[in-house]
């Protein structure tokens, strides 16, 4: 019963890392067509670029806290798997 439990716990870990990645990818798609606008020279090309570099700078900030609160997630279910059930 504990390993499926543990492969159910594994392949959630599974899905919310490529879930992060994805969404990472994603707003980084959108921040290169944001700079792809910039290059147009239209009037508002400046606000595109500082638009972009902010963009950029949110989801870099966004992605590493969920990959630090992840890593901390399981960090602390595997060490209370180890507390409890390996050593107990």
């Amino acid at each position: 019963m504990v390993k499926i439990l543990i492969g159910i716990v594994v392949c959630l870990w599974i899905y919310k890392l490529a879930k992060i990645i994805q969404n990472s990818k994603e707003l980084n798609a959108f921040s290169k067509e944001c700079l792809e606008l910039a290059k147009k020279g239209s009037v508002i090309s400046t606000q595109y670029k500082l638009g972009a570099e902010q963009y950029k700078k949110a989801n870099r900030k966004i992605t590493i806290s969920k990959l630090i609160w992840f890593f901390i997630e399981v960090g602390s279910l595997v060490t209370l798997y180890f507390i409890f059930f390996r050593f107990a």
